[in-house]
């Protein structure tokens, strides 16, 4: 199982979906329900109190809550 380093933003101008980012590759949307699945509670309240967080997570588990984006920016 491997490992990748993302970025998870908090998307001011859609409620409660975040963007995920691998540098500058963009993986996807995640919405609050599948973060707080991914994230444990103290990654989560980081990510709810802060713009953006770094984080190491399962590539499974990215491809399981991370979705494309439904919209364009």
């Amino acid at each position: 199982m491997g490992r990748l380093t993302v970025n998870i933003y908090r998307t001011m101008a859609k409620g409660f979906v975040y963007m995920v980012w691998n540098g500058e590759h963009f993986i996807g949307e995640i919405d609050h329900y599948g973060l707080q699945t991914l994230l444990s509670k103290d990654d989560y309240d980081k990510v709810k109190n802060n713009t953006r967080t770094k984080f190491l997570l399962d590539i499974d588990k990215l491809q399981q809550y991370v979705k494309p984006p439904k919209y364009k920016y």
